[in-house]
């Protein structure tokens, strides 16, 4: 057999999930992260190696190909090194340095200078919203492997899906952008949404906030939890047969507005990385919110 020779790949939707155009504006929105970063290693007390010293890196160009590459097909470390004819340590070490520069950066929404990069972030930039906005919050299902003990694999089953998975929220603003991710913080696919936000940080935010929430039947009861108003599906009254014509004109509306949020993680779920989580649970909150800071940068 002859030596394989890799393909020379340009950026597009269908190989890295972006245009030649917004694989620029990633480009230059990263590299300034990239630069502090070496800066940053150059400058460590415990450095041995002098300046210039080792084997030279890729291209940041060629890195962030990889990586994107690599999220947006959510092929395994092997095959992406395959296709570029790369190692795949080489792969994974790009793939974590792209996530970290992602949730560095931060999230890119309308109406604020500043990305959205933090929780407290996320709360003052709920704070500013009207008092006629709102958002909305639901959970997602993630499969994943199947653990290799029983004790492992029925906290990781989940009823509604029927598969193992992990499980996180996201919140969607009214026009259906996905502006955070939070992964469930026990790692559980069997958790209930309402359990799964009460487990985390995120509830804290949209408490002190008072921002107004949409939601499903799985966060029934969350009113007493925040200070906005939450408004979710009404239930058949006991005695009824049916709903009354006010509660279906309700859920109606309701189902209207929160149909955006599942527009939200259809969008986050063209990216591989979402549709089959490889890695450990604990990895999730950092995958799932670069990719929300990817579709805020490319979508």
């Amino acid at each position: 057999m002859g030596t394989w020779i890799p393909v020379k790949m340009t950026p597009s939707r269908s190989l890295c999930g972006t245009t030649p155009a917004e694989f620029g504006e990633l480009l230059e929105r990263l590299a300034p992260l990239v630069e502090v970063v070496r800066a940053e290693r150059l400058a460590r007390d415990d450095r041995v190696r002098a300046p210039g010293a080792g084997m030279k890196p890729k291209a940041f160009q060629f890195r962030l190909l990889v990586s994107l590459t690599h999220l947006r097909l959510g092929t395994s470390l092997r095959a992406t090194a395959s296709m570029f004819g790369i190692d795949e340590k080489s792969v994974r070490n790009w793939r974590d340095e792209l996530e970290a520069l992602l949730v560095a950066h931060g999230v890119a929404v309308a109406g604020r200078s500043a990305p959205v990069r933090t929780l407290g972030d996320l709360a003052e930039y709920l704070q500013q919203r009207g008092d006629d906005d709102y958002v909305i919050i639901d959970g997602t299902d993630i499969p994943r492997p199947r653990p290799g003990s029983w004790e492992s694999q029925r906290p990781a089953w989940s009823g509604k899906s029927h598969d193992h998975v992990v499980k996180g929220t996201v919140v969607a603003d009214a026009d259906g952008n996905p502006i955070w991710f939070e992964a469930n913080p026990n790692g559980e696919g069997r958790t209930q949404d309402i359990t799964m936000l009460r487990n985390g940080a995120l509830l804290g935010v949209l408490a002190l906030s008072a921002v107004t929430i949409l939601a499903d039947l799985g966060y029934q009861g969350l009113g007493g939890d925040v200070a906005g108003d939450v408004y979710t599906p009404r239930r058949r009254r006991p005695g009824h047969k049916h709903l009354d014509r006010d509660d279906r004109l309700h859920n109606h509306g309701l189902a209207q507005a929160r149909i955006r949020v599942e527009h939200s993680i259809a969008r986050l779920k063209r990216w591989g990385v979402m549709r089959q989580h490889r890695r450990h649970p604990d990895t999730l909150d950092r995958v799932g919110q670069a990719t929300v800071v990817l579709d805020s940068l490319t979508w």
